[in-house]
């Protein structure tokens, strides 16, 4: 099973050298999954849109594993970007990304 600590061990190698807040976190799933979507945030200021692709191609493949732990999923939804967010920054969000951002976003319409 592709687990948290498998995920927080790709992050780290992936983008830890660039984000030291991802190796900070390690083993902190939520943790590492905002440290992405703070790292899309400044992608904006440094005009990095190959970090952008690079990291939702990432969750994108996640989200598309049948081995993924489902709190990945979990964490996709409650601690990386909002819809509304995503979607005032413009991103192409791949199409599970975007799925599961959607429900969440219906999840707490419902609650409110």
């Amino acid at each position: 099973m592709y687990d948290a600590a498998a995920f927080s061990e790709e992050v780290i190698r992936r983008w830890g050298a660039s984000f030291p807040g991802l190796e900070h976190d390690a083993g902190l799933l939520h943790c590492q999954m905002f440290g992405l979507a703070v790292a899309i945030r400044e992608s904006f200021s440094n005009d990095r849109a190959d970090l952008r692709d690079a990291i939702l191609g990432f969750i994108e493949h996640l989200l598309e594993r049948n081995d993924a732990d489902p709190e990945i999923e979990n964490a996709v939804a409650i601690s990386f970007l909002e819809l509304a967010e995503a979607q005032s920054l413009g991103l192409s969000l791949p199409p599970r990304v975007k799925l599961v951002l959607v429900d969440q976003q219906a999840r707490y319409a419902r609650a409110t």
